[in-house]
């Protein structure tokens, strides 16, 4: 479906999004914000109504392990960047609907101390890290089910056991929860109000995220912060923030095995959100997640002490709609 702004508009709108992105601070007009009335943050579902979104994820682990009088650290930077249509496929009498998500296309590069970058395109037959390479083949193209409820909120997913089958078997596979984070990190708010007024009460949603080592959860509390004219688009300008706590998931071992102690020592996440209230959905978002993890391991009297870091910076920014 066509809205009434060309698509010349609609590809300004996307420069000047683009920049806020990047500098991450939101501007407005005070005194319109001042009078601004309540807006409606939930989606407006139409069937058949397309968004296309560019993605990008920027993740540097940071890692040090002591112990015995020795130390030594290491580090790796991965980043994926791709592109993402949303598509809704049909709309209930409560609000709610299905919609369909693929990633189209996606790149996963691997960039080691030195600086040297593996790269892997799912658009080409090979890349530099095989394994990855066919990770993002696997994902590439693979439509994933969303059903939403009318706040916005993904309910469930399916659709990905597809990844899986293509991957070898024991290689982990996105699962459900990775896909519902995914999905709420694109299109809707999670969760949003019907009336939420310029600097009023803020509405909260609490995102799951698996881990590699656990479960994070980040109780995130939302907030209206302006709402603005940008290329003769009217824009709600959101912003988030959580501290995030962790369950780990650590192996069984024997009663006489190593003691093992795994803890969340610090955990931030603060997100923007540029939303489109015309279409009801998101033109734009920045979040920056950091995460430090502490695994302590004694044996013998004596303790090994890993800790982690993790700086995780996502874009997403919507590059077309129909």
């Amino acid at each position: 479906m066509s809205i009434d702004y060309d698509s010349g508009m609609n590809a300004r709108l996307s420069v000047v999004c683009a920049a806020l992105l990047a500098s991450l601070v939101w501007t407005a007009d005070t005194h319109a914000q001042d009078e601004a009335p309540p807006v409606n943050l939930q989606p407006k579902f139409k069937a058949g109504q397309v968004s296309r979104y560019e993605v990008w994820t920027r993740r540097v682990l940071q890692e040090t392990v002591s112990g015995n009088g020795r130390e030594r650290s290491a580090s790796r930077t991965i980043e994926i960047t791709g592109e993402v249509t949303w598509r809704v496929e049909d709309v209930s009498n409560d609000g709610s609907a299905r919609c369909v998500l693929t990633m189209d296309w996606m790149v996963g590069k691997l960039i080691l101390p030195d600086g040297t970058e593996q790269v892997n395109d799912s658009r080409l037959g090979s890349g530099d890290t095989p394994a990855l390479h066919k990770f993002a083949q696997a994902i590439a193209g693979t439509p994933i089910t969303c059903q939403v409820n009318a706040d916005g909120t993904i309910a469930s997913t399916s659709g990905f056991d597809a990844i899986k089958d293509k991957l070898d078997e024991g290689v982990d596979a996105p699962g459900e929860e990775d896909w519902i984070e995914t999905a709420s990190d694109l299109a809707t708010l999670p969760g949003a109000v019907v009336d939420a007024a310029v600097g009023g009460d803020r509405w909260s949603h609490t995102h799951k995220m698996p881990h590699q080592m656990g479960k994070i959860t980040a109780p995130v509390n939302y907030q209206l912060d302006s709402v603005e004219d940008i290329a003769g688009v009217r824009i709600a300008n959101v912003s988030g923030k959580a501290t995030l706590s962790f369950e780990p998931e650590l192996p069984d071992l024997p009663p006489d095995g190593p003691k093992v102690e795994l803890r969340m020592t610090e955990g931030t996440l603060q997100t923007q959100i540029m939303f489109d209230l015309w279409r009801n959905e998101a033109v734009g978002r920045n979040t920056v997640q950091n995460q430090t993890f502490e695994l302590n391991l004694s044996i013998q009297g004596q303790t090994m002490t890993r800790r982690m870091t993790e700086s995780v910076h996502a874009q997403v920014l919507r590059i077309e709609e129909r």
